[in-house]
């Protein structure tokens, strides 16, 4: 149809333009190179995939000390590279789009931690104190001033709570008590303080 759309288009032009089959061949050229590389690089399979050259990383298991079964040790060790005798060959768009989308993948891998790192943190961070004796008060006093009694007041005034808004008001610097108004910014100490406004 581009073809007979460019031949139409010549053959309307007037004689001033010149000899139009010298027109025709660079413009019908121009017309066909884009197909051309759409089929070469999206359609055409020209990359064999050789499905024993793909290797199993453990290097991430081995880390968090998680038994994972290697592909030879699993349903897939039957799985071989050609179909009939003929290899699978994909086009260079898909190889592309395939390697891109596997480094992607091991990228996002190595960066989640392990579950026992997680534990471990967690734990870490319960069982940390503060050193300065001062601070560790105020901070007391804020919970028992403060935090406690606007925990209490959003547990009372809201008896259907999302899990959202339990987990993010599950320590003293909430988001939710800061932002919003009834709470931090309704209590203050019962003492006066400087520091505290």
């Amino acid at each position: 149809f581009k073809c007979t759309a460019v031949w139409l288009k010549t053959r309307e032009e007037g004689f001033d333009e010149g000899n139009k089959g010298m027109l025709l061949q660079p413009r019908l050229e121009h017309a066909l190179y884009v197909p051309y590389l759409v089929i070469l690089f999206c359609v055409l399979p020209v990359v064999p995939v050789d499905i024993s050259a793909m290797k199993f990383d453990s290097s991430r298991a081995q880390q968090c000390h998680v038994s994972v079964a290697s592909p030879k040790d699993s349903g897939y060790s039957p799985l071989v590279n050609d179909l009939g005798g003929m290899t699978a060959n994909i086009s260079v768009w898909w190889y592309l789009v395939h390697r891109l989308s596997k480094g992607v993948t091991q990228a996002m891998t190595a960066s989640i931690p392990c579950g026992g790192q997680i534990r471990q943190l967690r734990f870490e961070v319960q069982q940390s104190q503060l050193s300065d004796p001062i601070l560790a008060q105020e901070l007391q006093e804020f919970a028992n001033s403060c935090y406690a009694r606007s925990y209490y007041r959003l547990k009372n005034s809201n008896p259907s709570l999302t899990d959202k808004t339990i987990n993010s008001t599950g320590w003293i610097g909430s988001d939710y008590f800061l932002n919003t108004e009834g709470y931090y910014d309704t209590y203050t100490s019962k003492q006066p303080r400087k520091a505290w406004p």
